[in-house]
């Protein structure tokens, strides 16, 4: 695993990716290569799109996602964090956010993108 790591860390700095301070994407994307996380050092603000996921697989799908940043020091850098089309805003995602990243000071998290207004008011009231 330290060798996979060392590994990793020789190709972010051959790469130059240290530059980078921002990215957004959708949780399937982040999901298939959150190791690839660790190759932006310096990322300041992550955008995560989560429509394709539902309220069974929200909380894997981000621990999956978050697990790839436990190695770097992303958890001192990211200091904006954007979460749109969440299925559910409940205190499982609340601790996992507040666990992983310690330097956070922005935290936008938006359900509302789901909701279906150009029906009736019973189909409203179901999404």
């Amino acid at each position: 695993m330290k060798q996979e790591n060392k590994f990793r860390s020789g190709i972010a700095a051959s790469a130059g990716l240290n530059w980078t301070r921002s990215i957004a994407s959708t949780s399937t994307v982040l999901s298939h290569h959150s190791w690839r996380l660790s190759f932006f050092s310096n990322l300041q603000t992550l955008c995560i799109n989560l429509s394709p996921e539902g309220l069974a697989t929200q909380h894997s799908r981000m621990k999956h996602i978050f697990s790839g940043m436990e190695d770097i020091s992303l958890s001192n850098t990211l200091t904006s964090l954007h979460m749109s089309f969440v299925p559910r805003i409940d205190m499982p995602l609340l601790s996992l956010i507040s666990d992983r990243f310690s330097a956070l000071t922005n935290l936008h998290i938006t359900c509302t993108e789901r909701l279906n207004m150009a029906c009736c008011w019973i189909c409203f009231e179901d999404s």
